[in-house]
């Protein structure tokens, strides 16, 4: 096996790792504090209400779409993520085997041509986004401002977090369709 491999390797084990101690904490924290709750016998019921209402908020983001503008940007950012998170997968793969797919879709043309459109447009919704952030800022609206009195830094820090992980991910779907290991050339 090659040194620059090996290295590789190691290195992506390092980072996953360290991922899943922060990761884990996280979730132990969230436990303790779910377990620390007091029962409600009274909330107990209702499954299949409960069960669309989740469906309606978190998936269809009815709220967020109630703000035209920055609602339409957030549901193009929730579900660009959402469908996304293959990319990742991917890319966590293919540090141990350069020609990886995900099993029983990773070949399938739909998932890359649905995972290049959400590229783009989480890439639109982050520039409205910063747009947005723009036009609304404190020192152009003051305290009419929909930002004033807010932390606006977190803000933008989101969005370059965002925008850096979304090139990164270009970067490497390119190098993967120039070395010819792009998985679905034709959908993508």
């Amino acid at each position: 096996m090659d040194t620059l491999v090996v290295v590789r390797i190691v290195a992506a084990l390092a980072v996953i790792a360290a991922g899943a101690f922060v990761a884990g904490r996280r979730a132990l924290f969230l436990i303790r504090l779910v377990r620390a709750a007091q029962p409600m016998p009274d909330r107990r019921g209702g499954v299949a209400r409960k069960l669309r209402a989740q469906l309606e908020q978190v998936f269809g983001q009815r709220k967020l779409l109630k703000w035209t503008g920055p609602g339409v940007l957030h549901f193009l950012i929730f579900w660009g993520f959402l469908i996304l998170q293959s990319q990742s997968l991917e890319a966590i793969g293919e540090v141990f085997d350069p020609d990886f797919a995900i099993p029983l879709i990773g070949r399938w043309p739909l998932l890359g041509f649905l995972q290049d459109l959400f590229t783009v447009l989480v890439l639109v919704a982050i520039a409205g986004f910063a747009l947005y952030r723009l036009a609304q800022s404190p020192r152009v609206d003051g305290r009419r401002s929909r930002f004033a009195g807010s932390n606006l830094d977190q803000g933008w820090y989101v969005l370059g977090l965002e925008f850096g992980l979304l090139y990164t991910v270009m970067v490497l779907r390119a190098a993967r369709a120039a070395k010819g290991t792009l998985p679905y050339p034709d959908g993508a």
